[in-house]
């Protein structure tokens, strides 16, 4: 399988700063986008912090795998370091978080891909999403975790009426914002 990943971000139309962080590492096959919770303090301290301690976590667990005869890391193995990085990242964050003058109550989105080989593990937190384009078409892969999605998934409103809710910037997971 080939994968290829590509980073973009843009401050949009509402908020004055960007607070996306972006990490496209395809020797490692890793790829993460981290997003600030806008309206709270230092929303890029928190993505950068997430994004940061990602890559070092996974570089860290890859190195010491058990590599296979053909160099790929297992699934099981795969999903276990992926799913490290993710709460590594939130211990992180939510101590910074605690303890850095400015930072109380920071946190961000966090949306982690590893692939090796034909096996890819993602981990997600947050509304920052996740596609597949496979022969021109696109898929999303994460499931928001928002109040909206929430709303659609127990059929409180319908997908028409969750595109323009008044809450549909309300998150309901995020990095950081509690200790586990």
């Amino acid at each position: 399988m080939h994968t290829t990943g590509y980073g973009s971000t843009d401050v949009g139309r509402k908020r004055e700063r960007n607070e996306d962080r972006l990490l496209v590492d395809t020797k490692r096959g890793l790829y993460a986008v981290a997003d600030g919770m806008g309206g709270h303090e230092a929303g890029d301290l928190a993505a950068t912090i997430a994004v940061d301690t990602v890559a070092r976590v996974v570089k860290r667990y890859l190195a010491a795998a058990d590599i296979g005869f053909d160099g790929i890391v297992g699934p099981d193995v795969l999903a276990f370091i992926v799913r490290e990085a993710v709460r590594q990242a939130n211990r992180e964050v939510h101590y910074a978080a605690r303890t850095a003058k400015g930072a109380h109550g920071m946190g961000c989105t966090l949306t982690v891909l590893l692939v090796q080989g034909e096996i890819a593990a993602l981990a997600h937190v947050g509304d920052s999403r996740l596609y597949l384009m496979r022969d021109s078409r696109v898929r999303q892969l994460s499931e928001d975790h928002t109040l909206v999605a929430d709303l659609v998934k127990v059929g409180a409103i319908s997908k028409d009426q969750a595109k323009d809710h008044h809450c549909s910037h309300v998150i309901t997971r995020a990095v950081g914002t509690s200790s586990n």
